[in-house]
C-alpha cells in the first residue's frame, strides 16, 4: 500500500473540513494527488500555506515520513502537473483555465519557501 500523504474526506461525511480531499464518496485509491491539486485551483493565495500545513501535519501524524518527504512529494506532483498543462494546445478553449491553473501552482508560496 502506498503512502497516504493527504487527509481525505470521510465517506458520506456531510461536514468535512474544507481542506480535506476527496468527495462525498471519500477518496478513491490512487486519486489523492489529483484531489490535492484540484483543491489548490479553488483556493485563494492567502490559503495556500494553511492548506499545505494542514496536510503536512496530517502526514507527520501518520508517521509515514518526514516534512522533507512530504515536500518532495508535493513538489513532484506540482511540477508534473505544470508540465502537463504546458503540453496542452495553446489555442484550445481550455487554455485560459490551464494558464490560471499554472499560475496557481507556481504561486504556492509554501512550496517555494521550503524548496
Amino acid at each position: 500500500m502506498g503512502l497516504n500523504y493527504f487527509k481525505s474526506r470521510k465517506r458520506f461525511g456531510f461536514s468535512p473540513h474544507p481542506f480535506d480531499v476527496g468527495n462525498i464518496l471519500g477518496l478513491k485509491r490512487g486519486y489523492g494527488n489529483n484531489h490535492f491539486l484540484l483543491k489548490i485551483y479553488g483556493l485563494e493565495k492567502a490559503d495556500f500555506e494553511t492548506y499545505y500545513t494542514y496536510h503536512l501535519d496530517y502526514f507527520l501524524s501518520t508517521k509515514q515520513g518526514s516534512a522533507k518527504d512530504f515536500l518532495a512529494h508535493v513538489w513532484y506532483i506540482v511540477q508534473k502537473q505544470i508540465e502537463h498543462f504546458e503540453r496542452k494546445k495553446p489555442f484550445s478553449s481550455e487554455h485560459p483555465r490551464h494558464v490560471s491553473n499554472i499560475e496557481k501552482l507556481t504561486r504556492v508560496p509554501v512550496v517555494h519557501r521550503h524548496a
